[in-house]
């Protein structure tokens, strides 16, 4: 079974949480109540099935770092991406203020590291009806090159959302094959030589 760390980060309030419960399977904390910010982080974890190509779909767990945004945990940044496999930015596809929030969160956990962008997903998550023709989200793929980025309403579109993620997941499992191959060949090669 393969094991996949995703971070999820953003602004407050910009449905992280909302989004890591849906994917979770955990509709009873769905929308429910007031708004609370998280504090520190929380981990969910799920199984899944990811297909990667044309192999069958492979049981993978996953681990949901949903990360509070106060900045007082920025210091741990470094701790909670140690060994992330995929980070997805998430936005309030209504609020234009949370862009460059996230652009600084891209700027230090995908920039200053040198995380590869395939293994980044940007979420721009709408609380009422998705309107792809908000003006500020027009400069969202300037911003972030290279990125996949999706449109998200749990309650009006959660199939499209989970096969969203099941491709992201599989997109992650590829280049981690490849890498392992990578390694192996490379191990192989250098046995011979020696």
């Amino acid at each position: 079974m393969y094991k996949l760390k995703i971070v999820f980060v953003g602004p407050a309030g910009s449905g992280k949480t909302t989004i890591a419960n849906f994917l979770a399977d955990m509709p009873e904390n769905i929308g429910a109540g007031a708004y609370r910010p998280t504090q520190g982080v929380r981990i969910l974890e799920y199984e899944t099935l990811v297909g990667v190509g044309t192999e069958a779909p492979t049981k993978t767990q996953i681990e949901l770092w949903d990360c509070g945004s106060n900045q007082k945990y920025d210091m741990c940044w470094p701790a909670i991406q140690n060994e992330a496999h995929g980070i997805c930015f998430i936005i309030d596809a209504a609020n234009p203020s949370d862009i460059p929030e996230v652009e600084k969160l891209f700027n230090i956990l995908v920039i200053q590291t040198g995380l590869n962008r395939n293994r980044c997903m940007l979420i721009a998550h709408h609380k009422k009806s998705i309107d792809r023709e908000m003006k500020h989200l027009s400069r969202l793929g300037s911003s972030f090159p290279q990125v996949y980025t999706i449109h998200a309403n749990v309650e009006e579109n959660d199939s499209r959302l989970l096969s969203d993620f099941n491709n992201f997941y599989s997109s992650i499992l590829a280049g981690l094959k490849d890498t392992n191959e990578q390694e192996e060949l490379s191990i192989m090669n250098m046995e011979k030589t020696g």
